[in-house]
Order: structure tokens, then sequence, then C-alpha cells
């Protein structure tokens, strides 16, 4: 499945990663029903799929474009829920119905024909439950999803191992040169700072980690890289061991790490935070198939962020006493990370998700800390 990754800044712009290019000129009519329990005739999906990469984001569309493949899965699914979600006039049943107001509202938005809801003989349609009390049900809980936002997920932990790996390389080439130095206390710092135009990892590492100060040693520095990377390795064992682990292995003792459950459920869990996900404290190393997990809750399943929210509670959920226990929230959003101290930032989940951020996004690493957000 070829992918698109955004990086949204507090200006409202989008970066684009890369895109699968798509240019065909959709009807305005659709054949039958799209997404939960329709028809999903492949021709009317590739319509619907287009047409809503299309739509803003701040009009309801997604965060991230979606494949135009004719296959109505759970990333389609979810758009066309968020899309109604975001417009309260609309049912909000997870479908597209050929004339009704869900396909009439996209195409207005998308280019097709001037928007027409509620202008009929009838107002809106009507099984739209535009004077109830009662909110419509929610579409069951799609499982996949956490799945495919691991995959997603992985090819930031791979650029982040790797932006590791060219930082021990560049680690060794300064620790040489600064042989050269007077003063072997501070002779690698002031190598490091001579450096930096030239180097193009271990900056992101200082970024995110603090790494450099006039203290530094390069025996510390080595040890710091080989227990980070340590992490983001057991974030791999984590995804793999998610996408192998069945529920019979589980009820055997094996782990198996991601789970989806009711939001409800999960409010009860942090009925204070609404933390998205629950990751027990150290949990690797633990090895309790009733507690070593991560638990997404249904309202965040089709998050903007769910990807950036895996990375941040695998880093809690892989601690290790060999690595770093990464325990709670030191800095109370992303952008405080960046100023934790040392000793803060190797334990603080948002740095870990920061760092495989602009290990994969490395056209941001100049953008001002203030600036960049997560999605």
């Amino acid at each position: 499945m070829k992918s698109l990754y955004f990086a949204r800044m507090r200006s409202k712009q989008c970066i684009q990663a890369w895109a699968e290019d798509s240019s065909a000129d959709e009807p305005t009519t659709l054949t039958g029903s799209v997404g939960q329990g329709g028809v999903n005739r492949a021709g009317d999906v590739r319509n619907v799929q287009s047409r809503f990469n299309r739509v803003a984001p701040e009009d309801g569309g997604p965060d991230s474009m979606l494949d135009v493949d004719g296959l109505c899965g759970p990333l389609t699914r979810g758009a066309i829920l968020h899309f109604q979600q975001h417009h309260p006039e609309l049912l909000h049943d997870g479908r597209i119905d050929p004339d009704k107001n869900t396909w009439k509202k996209l195409l207005a938005l998308s280019g097709g024909i001037e928007e027409a809801i509620g202008t009929e003989a009838g107002g809106f349609d009507a099984k739209a439950p535009s004077a109830s009390p009662h909110p419509a049900p929610t579409p069951p809980l799609d499982p996949t999803m956490p799945i495919i936002a691991l995959f997603m997920a992985r090819h930031r932990i791979f650029e982040a191992i790797r932006a590791l790996d060219v930082a021990k390389t560049e680690l060794d080439a300064i620790n040489l040169k600064s042989f050269l130095k007077p003063d072997p206390k501070a002779a690698l710092f002031q190598t490091y700072n001579e450096s930096q135009s030239t180097l193009l990892e271990l900056p992101t590492v200082d970024r995110c980690f603090h790494i450099a100060n006039a203290k530094m040693t390069y025996a510390n520095v080595s040890e710091i890289l080989r227990r980070l990377r340590t992490i983001y390795m057991s974030m791999l064992d984590v995804v793999f061991a998610t996408i192998l682990t069945t529920p019979a292995a589980e009820k055997s003792g094996a782990r198996r790490y991601v789970r989806v459950i009711k939001q409800s459920t999960l409010d009860k869990i942090h009925p204070r935070t609404g933390a998205i996900a629950d990751a027990p404290e150290q949990g690797w190393w633990k090895k309790n198939a009733n507690l070593a997990h991560i638990r997404i809750g249904s309202a965040h399943v089709d998050d903007g962020d769910l990807i950036t929210s895996m990375i941040h509670e695998m880093s809690h959920f892989v601690s290790h006493h060999s690595s770093y226990i990464v325990g709670a929230h030191v800095s109370g959003n992303y952008t405080q990370a960046f100023n934790d101290t040392h000793a803060q930032a190797v334990r603080n989940a948002f740095c870990y998700e920061w760092y495989a951020f602009l290990a994969s996004f490395k056209s941001q690493r100049s953008t001002p800390n203030n600036l960049l957000v997560l999605s």
C-alpha cells in the first residue's frame, strides 16, 4: 500500500512526504452505497476516495491522503465517518448513499456540483435524526486500524534506527579529530561545535535528547546512542509481535501488545487525563499478557495523530533496565519536551516520538520548535 505522510505545522500548512497521484475525472453520481454496510462497488469507492483527497482537513477531509484503489477498507470508512462527524447536519452512519446528503456535501466540497443539502422537497433525508436527542450508534470498532497505524509507524522507527547508526559514525569521526585539541576535557564538545555544519544526525539527537554539552565524553554519548537504539529496536519487536500474536496465543501467555477497546472502558482507566492508550511502565520486561499491552480507544482509532501516539506509547512500553525507563510525562506538551534537561529527555516519551518524526521528515529539522506539530 502506498502511503502519504503529512507534517502539519501550527501555520496550518501541510508538508507532503510522498503520495500516489491520481487525476481521474469522476462522475457526479454513484451506482450504489459506499462505506459501512454499503455495496462498495470498486468504481464508486474510487470516486469517493478521489473526492475525499480534494477536501481540505478543515472541511472534514482526511488528514492523510487515501489510496484510490477501489477498496473500501478501514481508512476509507474512517474518512467517511470523520467527514460526517465534522458536519453535524449529516447522518453519522459511516456510509455514503447515492443522492443523499453526505454525497451532496462531498460533491460540493470536492468541486462536483453546488451544495444542495436540504433544498429538495422534504428537506433532509428521511432517516436523518435532525431533531432526535439520541445520536446515531457508533459503528463497530475496526481492529485492523491499529495494525495499519503500526505498519506506518514502522517506517519512522526504521528511520530513527538508521539515523542513530549514522550519528554513531559521526561521533567516531569527531572523536578522532578531538585528539588534536589542547584541552582533553572539553575537546569533544569543541570539535562537535566546529563540525556541526557537516554533521547530519548528531545535531538531531542533541535537539531531542541533549547529548552535547561541555562535559560530554565519547564513552557517555556512545552509551546514550546504544540505549536509544535499543528502545527503537524493541519498538519493532512490538510491531511484529502484535501482527503475529493471536487471541489464542494470548490466552496461553504470549504477549499481545495492541488492543482496541470501547472508549467508555478507556475513560474508566484514565478518567482524569483521557489518555488514548495505556502502556504500563516497564511493561516490556514484566512480560504479563494481561498488563503488557497498549490500549487504543474507539474515539481515537481514526485519529490523525494515531501513528505518533503509537510511537509515544511504545517508548513507555519498551522501557527496560538495560536502556531507559521512560516513565510518566515530564513536560506537558510536545514543544516543552525540546527544553527538557538531558536526564528528563531520555526518559520522556515525547522526545522519542519527536526523534522518529525528525528522522523521517528531515526537511522539518530547521522548523522552529513552537511551529512544529505532529499529525
